[in-house]
Order: C-alpha cells, then sequence, then structure tokens
C-alpha cells in the first residue's frame, strides 16, 4: 500500500524555519522528559531511545538553521538539505556540534577537525539507537544481542549529554537566535556565500576563509541590531 504522505523537498519561509525549530526543540525537551520517565522506571532500553532521538531533533533544529542561509531558487541545494534532514547520521552530526564551544565553532581551522569528531560521535550514537531498539545477533560471543542489555551508566551518560545540547541550544532560543528577525539577518549576510559554496564542484580553503569572514560579519550584525553575542 503506497502511503499517502510524501517527503518534501522544497523552499521554507524563514517563518516556517524558525517555527520548525521550535517545534523541534520542544519534541527534543519532550522526549528527554520522556526518558527521564523511563529512567525512573528501570526501562534503560526505552529511556536511550528516547535520548537518542531527542538528540535527532535537537540536530534536525541545527539543520533547519542552516537552510535559512540558502537561497530560495537553490532547488538542488534544498532537495540535499532535506536529504540531510532526514538522515540519521547527519542529524546526530550536527547535535554533537553543539557540543563544541561556540568561540571554536566559528573559526574554520578548529571546524576542520570539529566535524570528523562530531561525526563519529553520531555514528556511536546510531549503533546505541539501533541496540536500544532492535535483536542483533553478534558474531563476537556468538549470542543474541537484547535492547535490555543496555545499563543505567550508558544511559545517564546519554542523559547528560543531550542534557548539555538540549541547555545550549534553549540559551540560543531565549536569546532569540532562532526568531525570524535573527534568521533574516543570518539569510541576508550567508545565503550568497553559502549557497555558492555548496554548488561549487571543489571547495577550496580560499572559499572557507570567505565563509567564515562572512559568518564573522553576520555575527557582529546579530549582536549590535539583537544583543545576540553566540549561538
Amino acid at each position: 500500500m503506497k502511503s499517502k504522505y510524501t517527503n518534501y523537498n522544497g523552499t521554507l519561509t524563514l517563518y516556517e524555519i524558525s517555527t520548525g525549530i521550535f517545534a523541534c526543540l520542544i519534541n527534543a525537551r519532550s522526549l528527554y522528559r520522556d526518558a527521564i520517565i523511563f529512567i525512573l522506571l528501570c526501562r534503560y532500553n526505552r529511556a536511550s531511545t528516547c535520548l537518542l532521538f531527542a538528540c535527532e531533533e535537537l540536530g534536525k533544529a541545527n539543520l533547519l538553521t542552516c537552510m535559512s542561509q540558502i537561497l530560495p531558487e537553490a532547488s538542488e541545494l534544498w532537495k540535499k538539505a532535506w536529504k540531510s534532514f532526514r538522515s540519521h547520521q547527519l542529524k546526530g552530526t550536527h547535535a554533537a556540534i553543539q557540543t563544541v564551544p561556540y568561540e571554536m565553532r566559528k573559526s574554520f581551522d578548529d571546524f576542520q577537525w570539529i566535524v570528523p569528531h562530531a561525526s563519529e560521535l553520531a555514528s556511536l550514537a546510531e549503533k546505541d539507537r539501533q541496540a536500544s531498539i532492535y535483536i542483533d545477533f553478534s558474531p563476537k560471543t556468538r549470542e543474541w544481542v537484547y535492547p535490555s542489555n543496555i545499563n543505567l551508566s550508558t544511559v545517564l551518560r546519554q542523559l547528560r549529554y543531550t542534557r548539555h545540547i538540549l541547555k545550549n541550544m534553549g540559551n540560543n532560543r531565549k536569546a532569540g537566535y532562532y526568531s525570524v528577525k535573527s534568521l533574516s539577518i543570518i539569510h541576508e549576510e550567508m545565503a550568497d556565500t553559502y549557497s555558492s559554496l555548496l554548488l561549487k564542484p571543489k571547495v577550496t580553503h580560499k572559499d572557507f576563509k570567505a565563509l567564515e569572514s562572512r559568518n564573522n560579519q553576520c555575527v557582529q550584525r546579530l549582536k549590535e541590531e539583537l544583543g545576540i553575542s553566540s549561538a
């Protein structure tokens, strides 16, 4: 039976992006609270599932912020952005990036090692997500692996990790970083350079440094016009 739902791959207005970010943050916090209830019930596997999905929702919020930097006419970039929006690996990577101090994320030179590290964390999280839901077979132990094998210490580590990202992105929301006004400034300052970079067959160090320069201008405007000093 064919599903009546189809994946959307088109453009979004800045208002739609802003409301989408808020929706992801709300859902992430709800999943985090559900995880706490499962922990209290000693249902650690289900708590783990909730926390890992919460992180993916937070990653989606970050991906939506990136969408505000895409030109409306760049249809191919919108398709790629939506593909990322539905990728477990990329959602996890974008969530992990939020654990890195803001000052380091502003610099391209620092960002070069941040992304591979975040991607590695996302890969580990995806393995945890699979283990929290599905039965699998371990060739090493020659035994079936059950979701119930997840223990309290693993879940508490995931809880701290998720809480850290929630706090960072919650502070961004309170500061107004995800508002339409803020996203408008981000779009005005970043869209031309960001879209042009993504459309290039080969990106150079000079291209990234140009993007960093535009980002610095964007940060300055956010600070001067909206009082937002970090994100």
